[in-house]
């Protein structure tokens, strides 16, 4: 088995899926049913990409619309306040495009020194819960809710959740189903941080009384969860990312099984997938160098890849770095081939027209060290993969 380092994942390959160079840097081919793994064993989801936002703007968590068509991300300008924007496609094979992110209008943005984050919608769009904080602590985060009448007015009508929040404790992480009765949150006191559940029996009551959810879990430390539409699948975090199922509504939750895919990239929250499962999004904090919005695919939706990156980390040590990208081509295709900052600010251009089908070796014109982002684009795929430069 040999081992390759590629964004700060481990990926397993066997001989038969590598070519060797001449200068000893490994080329990874990915064909339709030859699909990579990341970590040691088989695993469901692989990195795929990232989110691109505009230049000064900071992404946390965000959630996706029930159809996956929307992802509703929480983004903080300037001021280091956080707002809520959308961003569309129009169906699941579309990349999200920077360009069509846009802030949710009306009241739910206020001008106050508040921020808005962790928005969760009804699959009419016409709900909205998230939480809201005076001063971006823990501690002071609480789960408010918007409604509008339709899709085309801004969330005006919007209050505190007073039947659920406690005063001075973090209410956060909410998950809201999709005819927006049951709302599942997280709610710390005084032992830890837990997941619970309210419901209500009209969208114009107050949610009841909540109930902890029931799940057989021991961990003190449990979050940011997400359901599958049907509401009998759940993925949270405690630690690293977990999955349990149900076979109804008020079931207990199957004992939780890791999801070990998600770890040792740093602290991660704000998980979502589309309704197919086919993509999986991620907010990611991996150290104090930046935040980004990662976006994973199913492993067995078999996606093929007309272009291949490599970043010469054939030897495992992803410190070690050459400052070179190597790229295979198995045809002819017009190719973009740019490197951006951490703040998404374009850095370089390396290489923008038709590239014919071979190998090739591009050293970047990049003077600094640091953490860049290497986004690959041809007519019909996107890929972003994280280069450490080292001069």
């Amino acid at each position: 088995m040999i081992y390759a380092i590629l964004m700060g994942f481990v990926l397993a390959l066997t001989q038969g899926n590598v070519e060797r160079k001449q200068d000893g840097n490994l080329r990874i081919l990915q064909t339709k049913n030859n699909t990579k793994t990341a970590f040691f064993s088989d695993t469901t989801f692989i990195l795929k990409d990232t989110l691109i936002v505009p230049q000064n703007l900071i992404p946390g968590p965000g959630q996706l619309s029930k159809d996956g068509l929307k992802y509703y991300a929480s983004i903080a300008d300037s001021t280091g306040n956080y707002r809520l924007y959308v961003m569309s496609r129009n169906n699941l094979k579309e990349e999200f495009d920077s360009l069509s992110l846009t802030k949710l209008p009306g009241n739910i943005n206020d001008v106050d020194t508040f921020s808005n984050s962790q928005p969760t919608i009804t699959e009419d769009g016409k709900i909205m819960v998230f939480t809201k904080s005076w001063d971006n602590n823990w501690d002071n985060n609480d789960l408010w809710i918007a409604v509008r009448n339709s899709l085309t007015d801004p969330f005006d009508s919007l209050r505190p959740l007073s039947e659920i929040n406690i005063t001075d404790t973090a209410d956060a992480y909410p998950w809201i189903s999709p005819n927006g009765l049951h709302l599942y949150f997280a709610q710390e006191d005084s032992q830890g941080v837990y997941l619970y559940m309210a419901s209500r029996s009209n969208r114009d009551s107050l949610f009841g009384a909540k109930e902890s959810l029931k799940i057989n879990f021991p961990g003190t430390n449990n979050f940011s969860c997400f359901l599958t539409n049907n509401e009998l699948e759940i993925y949270f975090r405690a630690g690293i990312i977990y999955y349990a199922k149900r076979g109804s509504i008020g079931d207990t939750f199957s004992t939780p099984e890791a999801m070990p895919e998600f770890s040792g990239i740093g602290f991660v929250s704000g998980l979502s997938l589309t309704p197919d499962s086919s993509e999986l999004y991620l907010y990611n904090v991996p150290d104090t160098t930046g935040k980004w919005i990662l976006k994973f695919i199913n492993s067995k939706s078999g996606v093929e890849e007309p272009l291949i990156l490599d970043f010469g980390l054939g030897n495992a040590d992803l410190q070690i770095i050459k400052g070179k990208i190597y790229l295979s081509a198995p045809k002819s295709i017009n190719t973009e081939l740019k490197i951006y900052d951490l703040c998404g600010r374009l850095q370089s251009t390396v290489y923008q027209g038709l590239l014919s089908k071979g190998d090739y070796t591009f050293t970047p014109n990049i003077k600094k060290s640091g953490v860049y982002f290497v986004r690959l684009t041809t007519n019909n795929f996107k890929e972003t993969k994280k280069m450490v430069l080292i001069k």
